[in-house]
């Protein structure tokens, strides 16, 4: 259903509003009907950082862009700010109609919208017209604290169900299997698009000519990423201050995007992704020949870094996070389940054994504890610990993340995991505060300089 149509539909139920335009836009109404593309993109992992990067190309072109990702909402005519990190971009039908007033007033070419999985369940976007659906990858262990393997690959598979042929559907190969690559792409009568590596085509015995866009070389240090890929058979080279392998699929995704819209420039793409940052996702600071970086995530990128310790490239890792804990009065009925509290538990424990076998020290710190106690939250986790590798609790997060700066030697990597860019850290059943784990790492940068010139 075309943007219009769809404004005319919520109103129609009773919807309203609920964020103001800012002033500059409130009187702007349109001629025409809306001619905004709306790409929509979804995944396991690396949807925020496609979705971010291709809004991010979309504007240097010149082009107007509104981005709504669990990074930031980037919506210039709205009063919201973007810089602050977004939970779930699309989470109910009212934000739906806010989106639809900022872009009437606003005129953008492009929409940006990052689905996850409970966007899809609810059914949120089941009645936008995208003009383009973007798989980054599904590996279906990927949600077990909420869904099961099949309830969760039937969510992402939904998504491509019962789409407009005038769409154009991009998946990623990754994790899943060729049955399920064939699955996906005979699920709809659009025109389909595949990126992926050699290598994963040759694992999973998947021919050549069936990727769009196929990396072919790829050199990865946490110098960043040095890249070599086919695009329609034509040979690209490409450098990143990105770190991490995963990333190069990343903009792989969004390289075969930006083709499929025609829109792809190797020097333009090149002058983007030469040193951009990108808020909480692998973000790297380098600092007295010590690595920082702040993450989201903790596996994947744990993973990587003990291959880096183990070719000599780094010392030691050193990690700081928490967990999430339950009951905050303002998340959703799920996170109040018996289901969900013993997955929690479960989680914990995955959480250690993984920390035992790829980490050197860990600082045991909050990460949205909510009604639970924080001290038990820390305590579990020390005890999943076992002794096996050192810790130590250190209950406020900036401290933490403190000492652990402080304690590192040359070449050591301090791993600051769980939030990213997210800016409220829901410490109690009905309390907030605000912390961002980049400026509480700057914040010590500055301290230690003081310290050192005073």
């Amino acid at each position: 259903m075309k943007l219009d149509k769809l404004k005319e539909f919520y109103l129609k139920k009773g919807l309203v509003a609920t964020r103001q335009i800012k002033r500059e836009y409130q009187n702007k109404k349109r001629k025409e009907s809306f001619k905004t593309k709306i790409i929509g993109i979804t995944g396991s992992k690396g949807k925020s950082t496609t979705a971010f990067l291709l809004h991010e190309y979309l504007k240097l072109l010149g082009y107007k862009s509104i981005l709504y990702s669990s990074i930031k909402i980037d919506s210039p005519a709205s009063r919201i700010s973007n810089k602050n990190a977004c939970e779930v971009a699309v989470y109910k039908e009212e934000d739906l109609l806010n989106i639809i007033e900022e872009v009437e007033a606003y005129d953008p070419d492009f929409l940006i919208l990052e689905v996850n999985e409970s966007t899809i369940q609810k059914g949120l976007l089941d009645n936008f017209e995208f003009d383009i659906k973007l798989l980054t990858n599904l590996n279906p262990k990927h949600n077990l604290e909420n869904y099961t393997e099949e309830e969760y690959v039937s969510l992402k598979k939904r998504f491509f169900e019962n789409t407009s042929k005038k769409t154009k559907c991009i998946y990623g190969l990754q994790d899943y299997s060729k049955d399920l690559l064939e699955t996906l792409l005979s699920c709809n009568e659009c025109e389909k698009y595949v990126f992926s590596t050699r290598h994963i085509l040759e694992v999973k015995n998947v021919n050549e000519t069936t990727a769009n866009c196929l990396l072919v070389d790829l050199v990865h240090s946490l110098k960043g990423l040095d890249m070599t890929f086919l695009l329609n058979g034509r040979e690209y080279s490409l450098h990143t201050n990105l770190i991490m392998n995963y990333n190069a699929l990343n903009v792989l995704g969004v390289i075969t995007t930006l083709n499929v819209l025609g829109l792809f420039n190797l020097n333009k793409f090149q002058e983007l992704i030469k040193n951009i940052r990108i808020p909480g996702r692998a973000e790297l600071y380098k600092y007295k020949d010590r690595y920082i970086i702040v993450d989201s995530q903790l596996s994947s990128i744990l993973l990587e870094l003990y291959q880096y310790k183990k070719q000599g490239h780094i010392k030691a890792i050193n990690v700081v996070m928490g967990t999430l804990g339950f009951g905050h009065y303002s998340w959703e009925k799920r996170f109040f389940t018996e289901k969900y509290i013993e997955q929690t538990h479960e989680s914990r424990k995955y959480v250690a054994d993984l920390l035992k076998k790829y980490a050197d020290y860990v600082y045991i710190t909050e990460s949205d504890s909510g009604a639970e106690e924080l001290s038990d939250i820390c305590k579990e986790l020390d005890m999943y610990l076992d002794n096996e590798i050192g810790s130590e609790i250190i209950f406020d997060r900036k401290k933490a993340i403190e000492k652990a700066i402080y304690d590192a030697k040359p070449l050591d990597v301090v791993l600051i995991s769980g939030r990213g860019n997210k800016i409220l850290l829901c410490d109690g059943k009905f309390s907030t505060r605000l912390i961002v784990d980049s400026e509480a790492v700057l914040e010590t940068f500055r301290k230690d300089r003081k310290k050192k010139n005073g």
